[in-house]
């Protein structure tokens, strides 16, 4: 996290980088637009710093001022890594770095070409990037407004989504998210009240183990006397227009088709009669929000009827995942009662790595951000109870699975650990065997390789030192 800001270039004044014939933006292309995304940088953009680049050529990227994608840090080599198109697929190739390329945990040889599936997350130094093949709506002006008043950390497919929110809350029709579970859609239902000018929603779940009529009492409410022994009910949807606040209705295709068919009702005619009621009809005007894990479910006349927004799921927003964490990991710190600047400077590039891939690789697809949120709750809770931050984080990760990935073990990147063994040994000593003081003052000697603590640690046994 740290000083890090990881805002759309439309918010920051960050620039985009143009690559090949530098194509305006907005011009009329053949096909989708490939872009590569800086999901995680170990330094500051800073004001003019690229974090994204749009693929219209060949792209080289590196430190190096003439370079597509310049990055800046400091394990990264002036010319590091090409992309360019070969025989309508896109490739990558390491242009001889010091400390290596990495493409979805595998490193590359020197000279190496490899093609790049999408979503890939390349690691070059201690940035990493993620590749895909369709990035326009991603390298374009993007949402014009602060996405952190809406709650939402990603530094790019928020953004995207917010813009898509804000086309669906101009229409008077009522918006359905569509996407599966944890991937933030009572945030976007937030975010649509907030454009059109009013409270947070109401929220009711409808469970699938509700029965029909459970249901149908809770949207619609109960006459008097509809029902012995039930007492006269308003119903959460005039509750809602009473109190001109949206009314979000989460799991909407568990409503039996009734309960569906009178909402389409209410959204045409705001208006509705309720059992008991002796055809007494209820005028109301209130403002829905549907969201649906499984939208095809829907009555289909229902469904025609709403402004359908699609939230993605964690494997299609790995750019999203390190900002992602570093705001989870914040939020948690504070529930925990720990400061929210320990997580400055934030775990090493290894951490955030490893949660692209595990993202990338669909391990989070059961969960989405709920399993990120895990995650940095359990880090929190180590650090709160006097952990460190990074032994959090590498332990934390390991115990469920989400580390270790081929071919990212620290032996590949140029073989850096095996080279520099009798310095690293010298420094581990020097600071009294203490793994974190050897990286920091290795790190601050500005060495051109990476090293990391957990990799550090595995040399470290490797070479006898669990012995001492």
């Amino acid at each position: 996290m740290g000083n890090t800001d990881r805002r759309p270039a439309s918010e920051t004044g960050e620039t985009i980088a143009k690559t090949g014939s530098g194509r305006r933006r907005g011009a009329k292309r053949g096909g989708p637009v490939a872009g590569l995304l800086v999901a995680r940088s170990p330094v500051g953009l800073g004001k003019g710093a690229q974090d994204r680049a749009r693929l219209d050529g060949p792209c080289t990227v590196g430190r190096g001022s003439a370079c597509g994608l310049k990055l800046a840090d400091r394990q990264v080599s002036h010319e590091h890594f090409r992309v360019d198109r070969e025989a309508g697929a896109y490739i990558v190739e390491d242009l001889g770095s010091t400390n290596g390329t990495s493409v979805n945990g595998d490193l590359l040889q020197p000279g190496e070409k490899r093609s790049l599936p999408s979503p890939s997350v390349i690691r070059a130094g201690d940035t990493v990037l993620v590749f895909l093949d369709n990035a326009e709506q991603l390298l374009g002006p993007g949402f014009l407004g602060d996405r952190r008043l809406f709650g939402m950390a990603g530094p790019f497919h928020d953004g995207a989504l917010l813009v898509r929110l804000k086309e669906a809350a101009a229409s008077r029709r009522p918006p359905l998210l569509a996407g599966p579970s944890g991937v933030g859609k009572e945030l976007a239902a937030a975010a649509l009240a907030r454009f059109w000018g009013l409270e947070p929603p109401l929220r009711y779940n409808a469970s699938a183990s509700a029965t029909p009529e459970e249901m149908s009492r809770a949207l619609f409410g109960v006459a008097p006397g509809a029902f012995t022994g039930v007492d006269k009910r308003d119903g959460l949807i005039v509750s809602a227009s009473r109190a001109g606040q949206p009314l979000f209705l989460d799991e909407v295709h568990h409503l039996p088709l009734e309960a569906q068919a009178t909402l389409l009702t209410v959204i045409e005619d705001r208006k509705f009669a309720r059992k008991g009621a002796e055809d007494k009809e209820l005028e109301v005007d209130v403002r829905f929000v549907f969201a649906s894990n499984e939208p095809d479910k829907l009555k289909p006349d229902l469904r025609a009827r709403l402004w359908v927004v699609d939230v993605p799921p964690l494997r299609d927003r790995v750019a999203d995942v390190p900002a992602l964490f570093d705001a989870l990991l914040a939020r948690c710190l504070g529930s925990h009662g720990a400061a929210a600047d320990a997580v400055r400077p934030g775990p090493d590039g290894d951490v955030y790595h490893d949660l692209c891939l595990a993202a990338a690789g669909g391990r989070f697809d059961a969960t989405n951000v709920r399993g990120l949120l895990d995650a940095a709750d359990r880090i929190a809770a180590r650090v709160a109870t006097g952990g460190d931050q990074q032994d959090a984080a590498d332990s934390v990760l390991a115990e469920l699975g989400l580390c270790g990935a081929a071919g990212a073990d620290g032996e590949g990147l140029g073989g850096q650990y095996e080279a520099n063994r009798e310095l690293i040994e010298a420094v581990y000593r020097g600071c009294g065997r203490n793994a974190k003081k050897t990286v920091e003052l290795i790190k601050g000697c500005g060495v051109p390789w990476t090293i990391s603590r957990r990799h550090l640690s595995k040399h470290l046994l490797k070479w006898g030192f669990n012995e001492d």
